[in-house]
This record gives C-alpha cells, structure tokens and sequence, in this order.
C-alpha cells in the first residue's frame, strides 16, 4: 500500500494496462483510469519483474 496505490489496482494494470516495450526486457503496464497508474519492469522468460510502481498524469 505504499504511495497509496491499493494492490487490486495494481493487478488490474498488469492484466489490462497498456503494454510499452523499451529496450530489450523492458516494459511498462499502463492504466489510465481516473488514476494513470504506471508500473515499470521487464520480462525475461516467462518471469515478470516490476521494479517500480508509480502514479502517472
């Protein structure tokens, strides 16, 4: 719950965000609702790894 971003909202980025490649494992979930909510990492394999999760415009 850390900067106020519950984890079901979380979930529902990961599962129906907008997905963004950049560079070669990197990647970012976006959902814009009233809330952007932006959750950056990078898949490498079958493994997702989410570095950070942060609160858009």
């Amino acid at each position: 719950m850390k900067r106020g971003i519950h984890p079901d909202i979380i979930e529902d980025t990961l599962k129906n965000g907008r997905v963004e490649h950049y560079g070669k494992h990197g990647v970012k979930f976006v959902l814009s609702s009233r809330r952007t909510i932006v959750c950056v990492g990078q898949i490498i394999g079958m493994k997702i790894t989410i570095f950070t999760i942060e609160e858009g415009n």
